[in-house]
C-alpha cells in the first residue's frame, strides 16, 4: 500500500493503481487494512484527478466517520478528497462544507500540513463563488501556517503561493503575481500536487508571460505545462492547455492556426446542461473564452457574443460568479464590435461594478486594450475605480506585446526553403548568394527564435504561425 502511494507521488499512475488493486484483493476481511486502503485510494485519485464518480468521496462529516472509524486523520483526508472532487465539478457549496469540516479534524490531530490543504480548497471555492475578500484571507492564513511550521522556502508554501499568485493576478498586480507564480512553478515541477494548484499556476504564468515577453515565451510555458500534464496523467490539464493555446493564438492574431488547433482539440461547447454531478467548469470556461476570442479574431463578433453570454448565464445560475464575470466582460467586447444596437448602460455598469467592487482589475487586463471602449461607456465612478487598469491597457495599446519574431524578407525566404528541406548549397544557388551568406541569415533566424538547430527552427516557426503547416 505504501509502495502504491509513493508511486502515485512520483506520477507513475499505472504501477500505483496496479499495486492498489493487489492490496484490495489481499486485504479483504481486515477492518484496519480496508480502512487504510480507502484513504490511500482516495489520495491516489486526487493525484491523478480521477473524479468520474464523486459520489464515492464523502463531503459530510458523518459519512467520512463511517468509512474511517477510529481514524481522525483518515476521516479528515477523505473529506479533503471530497472537497477536491466537489471543486472539480463546480459543486462549491459541498467543497466549502467538506474543507471546513476537514480542517476542524486536522486541527484535532495537529496536522498543520492537512490544515493548509483544507484552507486552499476553501479559498478556491470562495473565490469562484465571488467571495474574494474571504478567499484572500484564507490564502493569507495558509501562507502564515506554512511559514510557521515548514519555513519560508518549503514546498508547501510554494503550493499556497500558486493561489496567492492567482489572487494577485485577478487584482491586476501582475508583477507581484509573476514572482509568486515563478516560485510555485519551480517547486511543483519537482513535487506532487493536484490539478487545481497546477492549473492556477499555469494560467497565471502564460497570461502574464504573453504580455511581458511575447508569444514565444507564452507558448513555451504551455508546452512545459502540457509535458507536466502528460507525465502526471492529468487529462483535464492537457485539455486546458489545448484551450489556452487556441486562446493565446487568437489573442496574437493567428486565427488560422487557432482554428486548426480548436478543431483538433474538439473545443466546441455543445451544451451547458448540468448533470447530477455538476459540470467541469474549468474546461467549459477555458473552451468558451478560447472559442469566443477566436471568433473575435476572425471578425465573427455576433457569434463571439452568443457563446460567452450563454456561458455566463449558466455559471451565474449555479453561483460560479467569477467565471460568469470573466465571460460577461468578453461578451461586452463582442457586443461593442458587433455594434448590435446601443449598449445597455445598466449591463455595462453591472459588470464593471462587480469588477471594481471586488478589485478584479486583472480580468480587464487579460482581455487587453479591446475593453477600453467598453470602460469609456461605464459610469464615471467605475471608470475612476478601474483607472489603474485603464492606464496599463493604454500603455499596451501604444506598445503592443511582442507577438512573434520579426524577420526580414530575405530571412523569411531562407526560412521557407529551409522548411522545404533544402540544403545550404541549394538555398545559395536559388538566391544567387554564397553559402556564407546563407549561414549568416540562418544565424540571424536562430538567434531571433532562440534555438540552435534546423529542426527546432522549423518546429517553432510552425508553432508561431511563421510557416504554414
Amino acid at each position: 500500500m505504501m509502495h502504491a502511494y509513493l508511486q502515485a507521488k512520483l506520477g507513475n499512475e499505472e504501477l500505483a493503481m496496479e499495486l492498489l488493486r493487489l492490496v484490495e484483493v489481499a486485504g479483504k476481511g481486515g477492518a484496519r487494512l480496508e480502512r487504510d486502503f480507502t484513504v490511500i485510494e482516495a489520495l491516489l485519485h486526487i493525484y491523478f484527478d480521477q473524479f468520474v464518480n464523486i459520489a464515492r468521496w464523502p463531503v459530510a462529516r458523518t459519512t467520512a466517520e463511517d468509512i474511517a472509524i477510529g481514524d481522525p486523520l483518515g476521516h479528515a483526508t477523505l473529506l479533503c478528497v471530497g472537497a477536491a472532487g466537489a471543486l472539480a465539478w463546480g459543486r462549491m457549496e459541498y467543497a466549502t462544507q467538506a474543507s471546513r469540516t476537514a480542517r476542524a479534524q486536522m486541527q484535532l490531530v495537529a496536522s498543520s500540513l492537512g490544515e493548509d490543504y483544507c484552507l486552499m480548497h476553501d479559498a478556491l471555492a470562495c473565490a469562484i463563488t465571488g467571495q474574494l475578500s474571504r478567499s484572500r484571507k484564507l490564502i493569507d492564513e495558509a501562507l502564515r501556517l506554512a511559514d510557521a511550521n515548514f519555513g519560508t522556502d518549503s514546498a508547501l508554501k510554494a503550493l499556497v503561493g500558486c493561489f496567492e499568485a492567482q489572487h494577485l493576478y485577478w487584482q491586476g498586480l501582475w508583477t507581484e503575481a509573476e514572482t509568486w507564480s515563478n516560485e510555485g512553478h519551480e517547486s511543483i515541477e519537482h513535487t506532487d500536487g493536484w490539478l487545481d494548484v497546477l492549473a492556477a499556476a499555469a494560467e497565471v504564468w502564460w497570461q502574464i508571460g504573453l504580455w511581458k515577453n511575447g508569444l514565444r515565451h507564452a507558448l513555451t510555458i504551455l508546452d512545459n505545462t502540457a509535458q507536466l500534464a502528460r507525465d502526471r496523467h492529468l487529462h483535464r490539464l492537457s485539455h486546458l492547455v489545448q484551450a489556452w493555446r487556441v486562446d493565446l493564438l487568437s489573442q496574437c492574431g493567428l486565427a488560422s492556426q487557432a482554428q486548426q488547433e480548436a478543431r483538433a482539440a474538439d473545443l466546441e461547447v455543445t451544451s451547458w446542461a448540468r448533470s447530477e454531478q455538476g459540470f467541469d467548469w474549468r474546461g467549459r470556461e477555458a473552451d468558451t473564452l478560447a472559442l469566443a476570442r477566436m471568433q473575435l479574431a476572425t471578425g465573427a463578433s455576433s457569434a463571439a457574443l452568443t457563446r460567452p453570454e450563454a456561458g455566463a448565464d449558466a455559471f451565474q445560475l449555479v453561483g460560479l460568479l467569477l467565471p460568469a464575470w470573466r465571460l460577461r466582460i468578453l461578451a461586452l467586447v463582442a457586443k461593442h464590435r458587433a455594434k448590435e444596437g446601443e449598449f445597455v448602460q445598466d449591463e455595462v455598469d453591472a459588470v464593471l461594478g462587480a469588477v471594481a467592487q471586488r478589485v478584479l482589475l486583472g480580468l480587464l487586463l487579460e482581455v487587453g486594450p479591446s475593453i477600453l471602449p467598453v470602460i469609456q461607456k461605464s459610469d464615471a465612478l467605475f471608470r475612476s475605480t478601474v483607472s489603474i487598469a485603464t492606464t496599463q491597457l493604454r500603455g499596451w495599446q501604444a506598445h503592443p506585446a511582442r507577438r512573434r519574431a520579426q524577420f526580414s524578407v530575405k530571412e523569411t525566404q531562407v526560412l521557407q526553403l529551409l522548411a522545404s528541406g533544402q540544403s545550404n548549397n541549394v538555398i545559395a544557388r536559388g538566391f544567387d548568394i554564397s553559402e556564407n551568406t546563407v549561414k549568416f541569415h540562418l544565424k540571424q533566424i536562430f538567434q531571433k527564435l532562440g534555438v540552435d538547430n534546423r529542426a527546432a527552427v522549423i518546429g517553432l516557426a510552425l508553432q508561431q504561425g511563421l510557416l504554414s503547416p
